[in-house]
C-alpha cells in the first residue's frame, strides 16, 4: 500500500480491530463469584467513620433519584439497601435482561456489591460508568469523584484479608509490598482485556499542562481539558492524575494466577528500531494491586495516610554548560495537590502554556547564546542532538518506499529542539520571520551573536509518595507496613489535543495487512508508554528504604494492568466503530506515547551522556518549549495520522489523486 492509499484509509478509521490490545501488558484473572456465595458473616467490619461516609452517600443517592432509578430497574426490593440483598447474587435471568440495556453491557460481575472488587459491583458500575446515564437524573445530580472514592473504600473494606490472600494466592507476607498506583475506572473498550468495565492501574501517572484549572465532567466521569464544556472554547484545562495506596503482590505473568493477554508484537510493527519495547513480558516482575488502603481503614488501625510529592523541570537548566542550578524549577512553581477523600491528585499549575524564561537573578528575560552554525538548525529549531534521530523514508530512491530505521539509542539529557525563531530587543520579544532569501540562515552562518529569548512550559516529572502514620505496633501486617511505601512515577506533559483518538483506535494502520514486518507509519508509530521497559527517573527512589529497593521492579513502572474475571469467549468490546456515547480522558501510560515514538509526552535520559545502559524516563530532553516537538512530529506525520492529515497533504500532494 502506498502512502496516499494509507492516508485515505487512516482518515476513516473504520476497520474492526484484533481482539488483542497493543496497550495492555497483561490482565490479571480472578475467579468469578457465584450467586449466594456470601453471607453477612463473611463480611469484614468497617469503621464508624467510613460507615458514616457511606450513609451520607446513600442519602445523596436517595435524594437525587439514583435509588429510585435502581429500584425501577428491578434490581432491589426496596430503597433501604438491605446488606443481605446487596451481597447476594443477582438472579441470572434478571442480570441478563439488565445487561441488554445501554451502559450495562460491559458489567462483569453478578452482585450489587462484590466485596473487594468495585469493578464487579453493580452499584459502583452504575455510578462510575460514563455510559450509564438515567434520563430522569440531571447532570448536576451525578456523584462527584470523592463520592465514588468513598464507595471504592467501602467495597474494598468489606472483604476479609484472608479472603484476599486466598484470591491472590498469597503464601507469605514476603510477597507483599505497599505501593502508590495511578488508577481509574474504564469501560470495557478502554481496558487492557476488552472483556468488561474495570479498574485499570499503573505505577506511572500522566498529568497534562493547561491554561485553566481542572474540571471534572460528572457525566463522563472523568477530568476533561475542556474548561467550560463548550466545544468552541479555545482554552485548555489541566488534566490531573489520581493516585491511591495499595497492598500489592510482586509476581511474574507466567504465574498460574494470571491470564496473560497477547501483546502488540502480533498487531504492530516492532523491528530493531524499538529497542525499548517489552518483547518478552514474562521476563519481568510486576506489582499487582490487591487491596486499597485509606484513612479510617480498620486494616491499618484507622491510621492516617499522608501523601507527598516532588517534581522538577531541568529543561532550561540543562541547556547551559555547566548546568545552571538556579534555573531548575521545582514543585512550588509546577504542581499543586489535593486530597480527594482517600485519593491524591497531582495537578499541573494552570498557567500560560508557553511563557518567557525570567532569569531569577537579573529578573529579566533569559537569552541563549546564538552563536551556532547553520547545520545546528533543524528547520526553524535549534537542534542539540549528537546524531540523526530522524527516521527517513526513501521515497524517491526506493521503489518500495523503504523505511530507514533509527535505533533511538542516544539519551536526551537536554532539550533536543529549542525555539530560536524570536529575538529580544529592548526587553521586547520579536518574531524572526523566515524569508525566501534565506536571510535568517545567512545571519547564522556569519556566526553573529543574537539575543534569543528562551521559553518555558510546566512540563516536568517526579514522584508521588505516601506513609502511614499511627500504625499499631501489633498489626497483623506490620511486617509489610513497616517497610514503607514504594513511590509512583509522575509525569506532567503536554496537552492531548486529540483525546478522543488514541493508538488503540488506529491500531490497524500500524502494520501492512497480513504482515507484522512493515509499518504503515512513515514516521513514528502508535506504540504506547505502557509497553516500554525503561525505568523511571531515579528521583523516584531517592527516599526509598534499602530493604524495598530490592523488591521494586523498576522496568515495569509504566505497565498498565487490570483485574478481570476469567470469562469465556472472545473479547467483545474491541471494535472502534462501536458507539461509545461518552467523552474519554485518561492519565495512564497506555494512552501516552512512548519515547519519541512518535510523540512529545516523554523521552529518556541518562546520568552519563555516554552511557546508554542506565537510561531512564524523563521530560528533560523534550522540546523547549513543547511546541517544538509538536510542529516537527506533526509535519513528519510522526503523530497519529488523524491528527496531521493537512501536513501530510502539504508534503505528499493530494490524497485524492
Amino acid at each position: 500500500m502506498d502512502r496516499k492509499e494509507f492516508l485515505k484509509q487512516a482518515a476513516s478509521v473504520t476497520i474492526l480491530l484484533s481482539t488483542s490490545s497493543i496497550f495492555s501488558v497483561y490482565s490479571q484473572g480472578v475467579p468469578f463469584f457465584k450467586p449466594g456465595d456470601l453471607s453477612e458473616s463473611d463480611l469484614e467490619k468497617v469503621s464508624e467513620a467510613l460507615q458514616t461516609k457511606v450513609d451520607r452517600l446513600i442519602d445523596f443517592l436517595r435524594e437525587k433519584g439514583w435509588l429510585k432509578y435502581i429500584f425501577d430497574l428491578g434490581l432491589l426490593s426496596s430503597d433501604k439497601l438491605d446488606i443481605h440483598e446487596l451481597i447476594s447474587g443477582i438472579p441470572p435471568e434478571r442480570l441478563s435482561k439488565i445487561k441488554e440495556l445501554k451502559g450495562f453491557e460491559d458489567f462483569g460481575g453478578n452482585k450489587f456489591i462484590e466485596p473487594g472488587y468495585p469493578a464487579l459491583s453493580l452499584l459502583y458500575h452504575i455510578l462510575a460508568n460514563p455510559r450509564v446515564r438515567p434520563n430522569a437524573i440531571e447532570l448536576k445530580n451525578y456523584p462527584e469523584l470523592y463520592q465514588l472514592d468513598i464507595l471504592e473504600d467501602y467495597i474494598y473494606a468489606l472483604k476479609k484479608w484472608d479472603s484476599y490472600k486466598k484470591d491472590y494466592r498469597v503464601a507469605t507476607d514476603d510477597e507483599l509490598v505497599l505501593a502508590v498506583f495511578a488508577y481509574e475506572y474504564r469501560t470495557a473498550f478502554k481496558t487492557p482485556h476488552h472483556q468488561c468495565a474495570d479498574l485499570v492501574f499503573s505505577r506511572t501517572g500522566v498529568g497534562r499542562v493547561g491554561e485553566k484549572e481542572i474540571r471534572y465532567d460528572k457525566g463522563n466521569r472523568c477530568f476533561t481539558n475542556n474548561p467550560t464544556g463548550n466545544d468552541n472554547d479555545k482554552n485548555i484545562s489541566v488534566i490531573p492524575a489520581r493516585y491511591g495506596v495499595f497492598i500489592a503482590k510482586k509476581t511474574k505473568i507466567k504465574d498460574n494466577l494470571f491470564e496473560a493477554m497477547k501483546m502488540q508484537k502480533e498487531r504492530s510493527y516492532n523491528g530493531s528500531a524499538d529497542i525499548h519495547y517489552i518483547k518478552n513480558k514474562n521476563d519481568y516482575d510486576y506489582l499487582i494491586p490487591v487491596r486499597k488502603l485509606f484513612n479510617d481503614d480498620l486494616l491499618i488501625d484507622s491510621a492516617k495516610i499522608n501523601f507527598g510529592e516532588k517534581h522538577e523541570s531541568l529543561k532550561i537548566a540543562n541547556l547551559f554548560n555547566p548546568i545552571k542550578p538556579q534555573l531548575i524549577r521545582n514543585s512550588d512553581s509546577l504542581v499543586s495537590t489535593t486530597i480527594m477523600n482517600s485519593s491524591f491528585l497531582i495537578i499541573s499549575q494552570h498557567d500560560k502554556l508557553i511563557k518567557p524564561v525570567i532569569d531569577p537573578v537579573s529578573k529579566k528575560i533569559l537569552v541563549y547564546d546564538g552563536k551556532y552554525k547553520r547545520e545546528n538548525l533543524y528547520f526553524s529549531s535549534l537542534y542539540n542532538g549528537k546524531s540523526s534521530v530522524v527516521e527517513s523514508i526513501e521515497i524517491y530512491e526506493s521503489a518500495n518506499h523503504a523505511r530507514s530505521l533509527n535505533n533511538y539509542k542516544n539519551p536526551r539529557n537536554l532539550p533536543m529542539y529549542v525555539n530560536v525563531s524570536h529575538e529580544l530587543e529592548k526587553d521586547s520579544i520579536y518574531y524572526r520571520s523566515r524569508n525566501a532569501d534565506f536571510s535568517f540562515e545567512k545571519i547564522i552562518e556569519t556566526n553573529e551573536q543574537h539575543n534569543i529569548p528562551l521559553f518555558q512550559d510546566n512540563i516536568c516529572d517526579g514522584f508521588v509518595s505516601a506513609n502511614i502514620e499511627g500504625l499499631n505496633a501489633q498489626n497483623k501486617l506490620r511486617f509489610v507496613f513497616n517497610r514503607g511505601v514504594l513511590n509512583a512515577f509522575s509525569i506532567i506533559t503536554a496537552p492531548d489535543f486529540f483525546p478522543q483518538v488514541d493508538g488503540f483506535d488506529l491500531q490497524q494502520f500500524d502494520i501492512a495487512p497480513g504482515s507484522g514486518d512493515r509499518s504503515l507509519f512513515f514516521e513514528g508509530g502508535i506504540t504506547s508508554l505502557a509497553t516500554c521497559n525503561i525505568p523511571p527517573n531515579p528521583i523516584v527512589y531517592q527516599n526509598t528504604k534499602s530493604e524495598l529497593l530490592g523488591v521494586d521492579p523498576k522496568e515495569t513502572y509504566s505497565s498498565v494492568i487490570s483485574n478481570t474475571p476469567k470469562t469465556k469467549g472472545l473479547n467483545m468490546f474491541s471494535d472502534p466503530e462501536q458507539e461509545k456515547g461518552y467523552i474519554f480522558s485518561s492519565y495512564l501510560p497506555d494512552l501516552c506515547s512512548s519515547v519519541f515514538a512518535p510523540g512529545w509526552d516523554i523521552t529518556f535520559s541518562s546520568m552519563n551522556s555516554n552511557n546508554n545502559e542506565q537510561i531512564f524516563l524523563s521530560t528533560r530532553g523534550l522540546g523547549s518549549p513543547f511546541v517544538e516537538d509538536m510542529k516537527l512530529c506533526a509535519a513528519m506525520n510522526g503523530m497519529w495520522p488523524a491528527a496531521s492529515p493537512d501536513a501530510s497533504r502539504t508534503f505528499q500532494g493530494s490524497i485524492t489523486e
